[in-house]
């Protein structure tokens, strides 16, 4: 079976997105069978999501608070009055919808995007870090091989590179929005096929374009992308 490792960045976005992602994540765990979530992959989430999060509260909090150009003349307008009525109203609901942001911070229960990938990850093929897969990573962050992080001191893309080159088994195929991956598909693609075992099929941004690849396809997912 052809399996989907799908990187960090791909969930945190779902915090971002203009479109419905909690129908997206339907649709991936209907096919949660092929898609493969080391466990480094789950603390980077667990990691970043916080401060997703805390940055989406922020910008409720800028925009509920701008205000109407005003003068002396458009204050005394009648629409004015009702303006600042409505103002006020549309602040209180945004200092709601602020705080239950910061609330899903201090608490993964609530927060709806971490329960659904803890759904799918448990369901899917979850891979544990290799007891080696540390001291490979920072000897691949040395030498500057492909998947590097941006960051000068983490290996996060390192460790979950090791983790899949050992414990996957099958063919592959990466959706990231990182560039290490992404622009370094041909080293990757030689570094982990197998002759006759495995290869590295594609990496892509596309989850759509993914599904397509191990037949999977969902017309959801390529609309919402």
């Amino acid at each position: 079976m052809t399996h989907i490792y799908i990187d960090t960045n791909v969930f945190l976005d779902f915090y971002q997105a203009a479109r419905d992602r909690m129908a997206i994540f339907q649709e991936l765990l209907a096919r949660a069978d092929c898609i493969v979530v080391p466990e480094q992959t789950v603390r980077e989430f667990r990691r970043n999501r916080a401060a997703r999060l805390s940055k989406l509260a922020d910008l409720v909090k800028e925009s509920a608070n701008k205000s109407i150009y005003t003068t002396a003349i458009v204050h005394d307008m009648p629409g004015f009055k009702e303006w600042e009525t409505a103002h006020a109203a549309a602040k209180k609901h945004a200092k709601a919808i602020e705080a239950q942001l910061r609330n899903w911070v201090k608490d993964e229960a609530s927060d709806p995007v971490y329960q659904q990938f803890v759904t799918l990850y448990s369901q899917g093929t979850t891979m544990s870090t290799p007891s080696d897969a540390l001291a490979k990573a920072q000897r691949r962050k040395l030498l500057g091989e492909p998947p590097t992080s941006p960051d000068k001191h983490t290996v996060g893309d390192e460790i979950i590179w090791e983790t899949l080159l050992a414990l996957c088994d099958d063919d592959l195929i990466v959706v990231s929005r990182d560039h290490t991956f992404l622009d370094n598909e041909s080293i990757l693609r030689s570094e982990f096929e197998i002759k006759d075992v495995r290869c590295l099929l594609a990496v892509t941004d596309s989850l759509g374009n993914a599904l397509d690849l191990v037949g999977k396809p969902s017309s959801s997912i390529e609309q919402a992308e």
